[in-house]
């Protein structure tokens, strides 16, 4: 975390490049939530990859274009009220049979409310999922402290 009053000068991208030029292993990985918004480990150094969406959320998303819904419409306002009112059981079906598709989602998912349901499926539909990368070339330079004992 950098302090705010530091934000906006390239220093978390040099905290990157620092650690990336002498790593403590092999490969490095990170998640970055907003990424789109602040590229400071793709600046750094780190490679950007977008992860795919899972069979679940695929299905949930074709099911909500057949109801004329886009997934920025789960997050509330009028447009959700409008589709539950028009399309209540349709959407309900959708975003149980989403629900069901996990583990991490299904225990209880018939006793919650469908606004609860909503609310998870938009987490889980969010416009990008990235993830950031950075592997050691064998040979090249060695992780900081391996081969060194």
């Amino acid at each position: 975390m950098v302090d705010p009053r530091f934000r906006g000068i390239g220093l978390s991208s040099e905290l990157v490049r620092c650690y990336l030029r002498e790593p403590l292993t092999t490969h490095t990985e990170s998640l970055a939530a907003m990424g789109c918004a602040c590229p400071f480990l793709l600046a750094g150094g780190m490679q950007q990859l977008e992860l795919p969406r899972s069979t679940r959320d695929e299905r949930l998303l074709h099911d909500l274009r057949a109801l004329g819904a886009r997934p920025a419409d789960l997050l509330g306002g009028a447009r959700v009220i409008d589709h539950r009112s028009r399309h209540g059981r349709a959407l309900r079906r959708a975003l149980l049979r989403w629900a069901k598709a996990s583990k991490a989602t299904a225990r209880g998912a018939e006793k919650r409310t469908t606004a609860d349901l909503l609310s998870d499926a938009a987490g889980a539909l969010r416009p990008t999922r990235l993830v950031y990368v950075h592997s050691v070339s064998i040979g090249s330079v060695q992780p900081h402290g391996e081969g060194n004992r």
